[in-house]
């Protein structure tokens, strides 16, 4: 799908980089969610004195997080830090624009600002490596042709729209629609033949495509022209052809249903649709033209048009027009049978676009800028008829983040998840793991819901058909099962257990326990900003040993490699030197699937991926704490109650930690200091863990399962 090429992606690439920083502050010290907006945005939401400072080239913390394109929470930081000068005012900052500007221009050569600056700029081809099969002859002649396109000739918006129409052209040639039919597909492209286009028609014969059912291969040039012709890789997000019929797979469509892609791009969702579902069922929208125009050769390729009522069906039902707000005002909007496709993420919209959306949907009416994918789905489930299903590929963060709570009230109000599957990193060189959400409406208690978790395969194992659909790039089933859910509590929709791993996390939760939630102190490794420049892999004079979270195991840290001068005003960010030179403390990765604790009782520094817990709980050791965090209980817990590979505050503090009696408390913090002092031995280790479980009343069988699923 190429919905998103175009559109948005900018500002989610820019959220990516920036708040891998800002989020890993906010969780040791809970602030308010900053979203992006643009200067514009900012000022029309300030009161009328914070206008007039604006205009006297006064910034707020806000504008220069925009200027110098990093979060508000690094500009606070460097606040602090003396590395801007800012004047405070009443609980806010506020900044010389003249000044920010010379710091952006004096920094904009170094690698200060590099390490933060939009990847979507990057220079370069973009050939999107999953979108159709390698395997597929195609595949290697569009990667060929646009490296020779490249190393011959600059690519004019004129020559873009001609190539696409040269191969579009040598698709409909295989159809027996006649000429004036083939043109009227072929004119949104803008075909020319002139003096321009002649220098690039022998490079084009030289690579002939093959028309391959139920390939895209028209979209998978489209992607990878404009990315030539632009020179730079856009950040999109290009549905692999392998997700794209697991979703399709999930809807169960009768030959006269209808089915609508409301972000349809060059049609790959609609492409890969049973040949038995009408051509005057299918409908299709996109604000691009050009993709538009492209769907429509490939589905006229695909049904073999032969005349103009078909033809007539194709522009009328595939639009170059947008879903949320259609152009035709008045004309009446059909329901849909079945809605699919990878509606856009993160469109940055404008206060226009803004105040428009807000008239008609409840996503939309939010402080700072609407998520767009909430906004097609509110919109899917509205235009859904009777017993109809959604499939979406989405963010997996929909599932639980709190800025997301607003959609899932509307998902939980008007439909059913009929089936929820965890797909993971799908998309090429971006980690944002992704769910295939399929919604049935009406909303009727007592269904089950189908959960699957599948990972990622892009090599060849085993058998290799194309012609039968079995490709080298696939997802892996990993596990599955089915759950009921009388009612969707709209804190999180995540489904990660069967009923007999429920039943283990209910008993989990029922023991006697206690929380860290204000009985613990938490604090940020140090953020230094610049790695390369002031860690050193040797112990230099006035130097220290500083833990990064690939040095922590359970328990114990492993032999430090990496040194560093400390000195505060270098770093980013950085907690009160206390917390570092705690008389003991708990250390954990802060990226990491289960927590991760080890112990640490010689002062020593830490980066931000191995984060600190200071536990201060009455009648309960350190050590004790860390043997309970440890244990394949609470791994089991962990991993059963939340799906996030960053280790946030917040999870840690609602772990229930077994309560036990002095005795015991002892003995599993003596086992701990053992398992320390002894360089974790495997015969400390399970004394220790069962010990634990049996704090929890857990059976030999239950504790079974727990092992088998921490392997």
């Amino acid at each position: 799908m190429i919905t998103t090429q175009i559109q948005f992606n900018t500002y989610f690439a820019h959220i990516f980089i920036i708040y891998s920083i800002f989020l890993t502050y906010a969780y040791i010290y809970p602030i308010p969610l900053l979203k992006k907006k643009h200067v514009t945005e900012i000022i029309v939401s300030m009161d009328i004195q914070e206008q007039i400072s604006i205009k006297n080239d006064i910034l707020s913390i806000d504008e220069t997080a925009e200027i110098l394109g990093v979060s508000s929470a690094t500009v606070k930081n460097w606040i602090k830090l003396d590395k801007i000068p800012a004047e405070k005012s009443a609980k806010t900052y506020l900044l010389n624009k003249e000044k920010i500007l010379n710091l952006k221009e004096s920094l904009a050569d170094s690698d200060f600002l590099k390490r933060r600056r939009n990847k979507s700029t990057a220079n370069g081809r973009f050939i999107p490596k999953s979108y159709i099969s390698k395997s597929s002859g195609n595949y290697n002649t569009i990667s060929t042709l646009i490296k020779s396109l490249e190393e011959n000739t600059d690519i004019t918006e004129k020559d873009f729209l001609s190539i696409l129409a040269y191969y579009g052209r040598s698709f409909l040639d295989t159809l027996s629609l006649d000429e004036s039919g083939k043109k009227k597909l072929l004119s949104p492209l803008h075909y020319e033949e002139g003096t321009s286009f002649s220098r690039i028609l022998p490079i084009l014969k030289e690579y002939p495509l093959i028309y391959t059912e139920g390939e895209d291969t028209l979209g998978m040039l489209y992607i990878s022209l404009r990315s030539l012709k632009e020179k730079k890789a856009s950040g999109a997000y290009y549905t692999p052809f392998f997700v794209v019929d697991k979703c399709v797979e999930n809807l169960h469509m009768a030959k006269n249903e209808t089915i609508c892609d409301p972000s349809c791009g060059t049609g790959n969702f609609l492409l890969r649709l049973p040949k038995t579902i009408l051509l005057k069922n299918i409908y299709g929208y996109d604000i691009d033209a050009t993709a538009t125009s492209i769907a429509r050769i490939n589905l006229a390729v695909k049904y073999r048009i032969k005349d103009n009522t078909d033809l007539d069906i194709l522009f009328n039902n595939i639009k170059a027009d947008d879903f949320l707000t259609p152009s035709a005002t008045g004309a009446a909007t059909p329901n849909y049978d079945h809605i699919i496709g990878n509606p856009p993420w993160g469109y940055s919209y404008s206060k226009d676009e803004i105040r428009t959306l807000s008239e008609s949907y409840k996503c939309a009416r939010v402080s700072g800028n609407p998520e767009s994918f909430s906004i097609f789905t509110e919109r899917a489930l509205s235009l859904l008829s009777e017993g109809g299903t959604m499939s979406f590929v989405l963010p997996e963060t929909l599932l639980g983040a709190g800025v997301h709570e607003n959609i899932r009230s509307i998902i939980a109000q008007n439909s059913h998840i009929s089936s929820l599957y965890y797909m993971g990193e799908i998309f090429d060189n971006v980690q944002c793991p992704c769910i295939l959400l399929t919604l049935k409406v009406p909303n009727v208690n007592g269904q089950k819901t189908s959960v699957a978790f599948y990972k990622k395969s892009l090599s060849a194992k085993g058998k290799i058909d194309p012609a039968n659909g079995i490709f080298p790039e696939r997802l892996i089933l990993t596990k599955a099962f089915e759950t009921e859910n009388e009612s969707l509590d709209t804190s999180s929709f995540h489904m990660l257990s069967d009923d007999t791993e429920k039943k283990i996390l209910k008993k989990i939760e029922s023991c006697e326990h206690f929380t860290l939630k204000g009985n613990s102190e938490f604090a940020l490794g140090i953020v230094t900003g610049a790695n390369k420049t002031l860690l050193s892999p040797v112990k230099n004079p006035g130097f220290e040993e500083i833990i990064k979270g690939s040095d922590i195991d359970k328990y114990t840290i492993k032999t430090i490699t990496n040194f560093i001068k400390y000195e505060p005003k270098r770093f980013q960010q950085i907690a009160p030197e206390s917390m570092y030179r705690a008389k003991e403390k708990l250390l954990y990765k802060f990226i990491s699937g289960t927590p991760v604790f080890a112990y640490d009782d010689k002062q020593r520094l830490s980066l931000n991926s191995a984060n600190i817990l200071i536990p201060k709980v009455p009648g309960y050791s350190a050590l004790y704490i860390l043997a309970v965090l440890n244990s394949p209980v609470i791994s089991f817990y962990y991993s059963h109650t939340c799906k996030n590979m960053k280790v946030l505050r917040s999870e840690i503090e609602r772990l229930p930690i077994a309560a036990c009696d002095q005795l015991t408390e002892k003995k599993i913090s003596d086992l701990a200091k053992k398992i320390i002092d002894n360089n974790a031995p495997v015969q400390f280790i399970t004394e220790i863990d069962g010990l634990i479980a049996e704090l929890y009343g857990l059976t030999l069988d239950e504790l079974d399962i727990i092992l088998k699923v921490s392997k």
